[in-house]
């Protein structure tokens, strides 16, 4: 079937509807396959930010995780230091009274005077001092004290 075709300057008019249809459809699939394309190329972006954001969201859980260990581990750490300092100061202070019960039965100033208690006394101040740690520095007076009952 001929083409007959009216051309005017601004458009071309086609006589032969059959023509006109074929061009329009395949026009038409053209542009369905355009817009697959753009569809397909928009879900591949999204896809792409939608990683993106499921990655960043389990580095910043993965970082609160790591944040909160971090916290529990500083506070038990905290915990074992404040329990140490205070067995290191009741040790001490043990130690510093044990001292004074020893020098009071010595210098025989006690109520009772009981030097019967005294070797008592003296082991439980030794084992005292066995129990405080190396980092437990005790003063020098006490040192001293100590050194001159137990020579």
């Amino acid at each position: 079937m001929p083409i007959v075709q009216k051309q005017s300057k601004r458009k071309v008019e086609y006589t032969n509807v059959s023509e006109k249809q074929r061009k329009d459809e395949k026009m038409l699939e053209n542009n369905k396959e355009t817009i697959y394309r753009i569809l397909e190329h928009e879900e591949e972006k999204q896809r792409h930010v939608d990683e993106q954001i499921k990655k960043e969201s389990n580095q910043t859980k993965q970082e609160m995780i790591n944040m909160t260990e971090k916290m529990r581990a500083r506070q038990t750490i905290e915990y074992y230091r404040t329990v140490h300092k205070l067995n290191v100061d009741f040790i001490q202070l043990n130690v510093q009274e044990t001292a004074d019960l020893i020098e009071l039965l010595h210098s025989g100033h006690t109520e009772n005077n009981n030097i019967q208690d005294l070797p008592i006394l003296q082991k439980h101040f030794a084992s005292l001092i066995k129990l405080t740690p190396k980092k437990c520095h005790l003063s020098s007076n006490l040192v001293h004290r100590i050194r001159k009952y137990f020579k």
